[in-house]
Formats: C-alpha cells, structure tokens, sequence
C-alpha cells in the first residue's frame, strides 16, 4: 500500500481503502487462532517458580564453596610432583633389584664350581662325598 501525500490525508476513506487496510491488518495482526498457541497462566502453573529453581540450582554463594580451576591445578601439580619422588624410588629399587639378581646369580655359579671341585678331590683322595650335586 503507498504512502498518502498530505492532501490524501484529508480524504474520507474508501470502502475500497477499508478492504484494503484489513487485507494488510489480517497479515499483521494476530488472530484468536494464532493466539491459542501462546501458553496461558493456567499453562505456566506446572512450571518452576524462582524459589523453587533456587532450592534446586546453585547460587553465586554456594559456588564459593567449589574449588577454583587454579586450586584444581595446583593439586595436579603436588600429586605430580609426589609421584615423580615415588618414580625416582621405585627406579632406584628396581635398579638395585637387577644388581642383586645378577650377583646372586655370579655367587650361585662359583658356588657350583667350588663343589665341583670338592667333589673330584673326594674322588681322588677316597672320600666319600658329603655335598650332593
């Protein structure tokens, strides 16, 4: 629809202008149909009131008592730090533990050199042998 010019104002209206005012008003405006898919008082009764979502999420105030993402990193850090203690430990035993294996492992060996050795001067002397092989 254009837009009137200042003398146009001053005419009377149409039955023409009239149908064509609520041509463009029926686009516009809502009808009752369009405004029963808006939910009425009734409809918003069942949902939550503020007292009621504030018993059930957290305040500013109760997440004060949350711990902060900097506090979180800082005890990473400390069980990292305490973890990297109980690695060097645990190195350090295994480390001796694979010494010790192979040391055991030498003194079992010249122990069975020495009672070889026993046994063939048992032999050789007469005896009888004490050490079984």
């Amino acid at each position: 629809m254009p837009k009137p010019k200042d003398k146009e104002l001053n005419k009377k209206v149409t039955h023409k202008d009239f149908q064509e005012y609520l041509v463009m008003a029926s686009e516009v405006f809502a009808t009752k149909k369009d405004l029963k898919q808006f939910a009425t008082k009734e409809d918003l009764k069942r949902f939550a009131t503020k007292e009621e979502m504030l018993k059930i999420f957290a305040t500013k105030e109760d997440l004060k008592e949350f711990t902060t993402k900097a506090e979180l990193v800082e005890f990473k850090n400390e069980i990292l730090n305490s973890n990297d203690k109980l690695v060097k430990k645990l190195d350090t035993f295994l480390t001796e533990q694979t010494m010790h294996t192979h040391s055991h492992s030498r003194q079992e060996k010249e122990v069975e050199k020495i009672k070889d050795r026993v046994n063939r001067v048992e032999k050789h002397v007469g005896l009888k042998p004490l050490v079984s092989s």
